[in-house]
C-alpha cells in the first residue's frame, strides 16, 4: 500500500483546503437549480413548486419523474430522513449534479449521473446512502468531505476521462464502499479511491 500514498501536490485534483470554497463557488454559479425542500418537496430558486416528480413528507420518500428531462440541473438536497428515488433518470452535463450539505439519513438510489464535474458532492453530512446507481464520464463521480458513515454500494461508476476520480473521501469517517463495479481512466493503476487526511497526504487505494 505505501506505493499509492502520495503527496498532495502532485495529483490532478484540488488542494486539500481550498476543496470547500472550490466546490461552494461551482454551487453558487450553476443558475438551473432544484432544491428539495420538507415543505413543498420539489421547487426551483424561486421558491415554486415544479412538476417533476413526487414527495411525500409522511413516508419521507421522493421520486423524479425519468420522462422529464433532468440534464443541466443542480439538485440541491435540504431534507434529512428521506429516500431520493431516482428512478432510472439522467441527470448531469453540469458542474455538479447532487448536492447534499449539511443533512443526516438521505438514501440516494437509482440515478444515472453523466458529464460531471462532480456528480454527487456531500458535505457536513452523516448516514448518507448511494446506491444501484450508474456513473457515466464524470470527473470525480463521489465525493465525500468532512461526513461520516457514508455507504456507497452496488453502484457502477465508469469514465475514459485522464485522471478520473471514482470515490474522493476527503476528512470522513465510518465510509463504506461495497460491491461497487469501477473502471476509471487513471495514470495511476487501480487508483479509483482517494483519501486526504488533515495533514494533506493522499492515500490512493485500490479496490
Amino acid at each position: 500500500m505505501e506505493e499509492n500514498i502520495l503527496k498532495q501536490d502532485i495529483l490532478s485534483g484540488y488542494p486539500h483546503r481550498d476543496y470547500y470554497n472550490t466546490a461552494h463557488s461551482i454551487i453558487e454559479n450553476i443558475k438551473d437549480v432544484i432544491f428539495l425542500n420538507n415543505e413543498n418537496g420539489w421547487i426551483n430558486a424561486e421558491g415554486n413548486k415544479v412538476d417533476i416528480g413526487t414527495w411525500n413528507k409522511e413516508a419521507r420518500i421522493a421520486t423524479l419523474d425519468n420522462k422529464v428531462d433532468h440534464r443541466g440541473k443542480l439538485f440541491l438536497i435540504e431534507v434529512s430522513d428521506v429516500t431520493i428515488d431516482g428512478a432510472g433518470t439522467i441527470i448531469g452535463d453540469n458542474d455538479i449534479a447532487i448536492s447534499i450539505i449539511g443533512q443526516h439519513a438521505v438514501n440516494l438510489k437509482n440515478f444515472i449521473i453523466e458529464n460531471s464535474k462532480i456528480a454527487i458532492y456531500i458535505e457536513f453530512s452523516q448516514e448518507i446512502s448511494i446506491q444501484y446507481m450508474s456513473f457515466k464520464e464524470n470527473e470525480e463521480s463521489i465525493v465525500s468531505n468532512r461526513s461520516s458513515e457514508i455507504r456507497i454500494k452496488n453502484n457502477e461508476i465508469s469514465s475514459s476521462k485522464n485522471s478520473s476520480i471514482g470515490i474522493f473521501i476527503l476528512d470522513s469517517g465510518k465510509v463504506i464502499i461495497q460491491n461497487n463495479a469501477i473502471s476509471i481512466n487513471t495514470p495511476i493503476v487501480f487508483a479509483t479511491i482517494k483519501y486526504i487526511n488533515d495533514d494533506g497526504d493522499t492515500s490512493l487505494y485500490p479496490i
